[in-house]
């Protein structure tokens, strides 16, 4: 039994002997593709992270430039945001054809957003009575 596992593993050095021969007989430490074997490398985190970034090539920097444009807050013009205050703080107060007499009085009055609430509200009505009459 000893015998059949010796012929075994000195048939298993021969194959291996064989695939690594160069032609001449000779062992080769060359591979199949000729090229000698790669030293071990040993590498860093950074160094791998770095690899796959330049891997990815540009398109990453591109969609980094349009995330930065969508997270970046939109301006607001102070009529529109005059027109936000004036549904939020009076839109239970007056009536619609008095809303859209004090829309009009926005339209041209911008400095209303940053009065004070009650201010703001006495100014308006003031202002939504005058256009009525």
């Amino acid at each position: 039994m000893d015998d059949v596992a010796l012929d075994n593993d000195q048939a298993s050095e021969q194959d291996d002997v064989q695939s690594e021969e160069d032609g001449t007989g000779r062992r080769s430490s060359y591979g199949e593709s000729g090229k000698p074997p790669n030293k071990l490398q040993r590498h860093t985190m950074a160094s791998q992270l770095l690899q796959s970034f330049r891997g990815m090539g540009a398109s990453p920097e591109r969609e980094l430039e349009l995330m930065a444009q969508m997270i970046k807050p939109i301006p607001v013009s102070p009529t529109s945001s005059a027109v936000k205050l004036l549904q939020e703080e009076l839109g239970g107060v007056l009536s619609v054809e008095d809303t859209m007499l004090a829309l009009d009085v926005l339209e041209n009055k911008t400095h209303a957003i940053s009065m004070q609430p009650a201010l703001r509200e006495t100014t308006i009505l003031r202002q939504v009575q005058k256009l009525r009459n």
